[in-house]
C-alpha cells in the first residue's frame, strides 16, 4: 500500500533570503556585505542570492530503484573594476 506525501506547508516554501526567513538578507546586511566587497577598490559590485532544489527518481522495471533529492543555496558576488570582474561564491 502506497501512502501521498503531504504537501509542502507554505512556511517551507518560503524563500529563504526573504524578509523572515531563515537567512534573511536585509538592506542593511545588503549594504554592508557590498561595502566589504568594493573596501580593496572595486568600480562596482553586485550581490547574488541562489537557491536551487532537485530531485530524481530511479525506476527499473516499473520499480523504484533509486531516488534523491537535494537543495543548495548561498550568496556569491561580482565585484568589477575597470574591465576585470571578479566572482566569489
Amino acid at each position: 500500500m502506497s501512502s501521498t506525501p503531504a504537501a509542502p506547508s507554505l512556511e517551507s516554501l518560503r524563500a529563504p533570503f526573504a524578509p523572515g526567513g531563515p537567512f534573511e538578507l536585509d538592506a542593511e546586511r545588503c549594504r554592508k556585505l557590498l561595502a566589504a566587497a568594493l573596501r580593496r577598490g572595486g568600480d562596482s559590485a553586485d550581490l547574488f542570492a541562489e537557491i536551487s532544489t532537485s530531485a530524481s527518481m530511479g525506476l527499473e522495471e516499473g520499480l523504484v530503484k533509486s531516488a534523491s533529492r537535494s537543495v543548495s543555496l548561498g550568496v556569491g558576488f561580482r565585484v568589477r573594476r575597470g574591465d576585470a570582474a571578479g566572482y566569489a561564491y
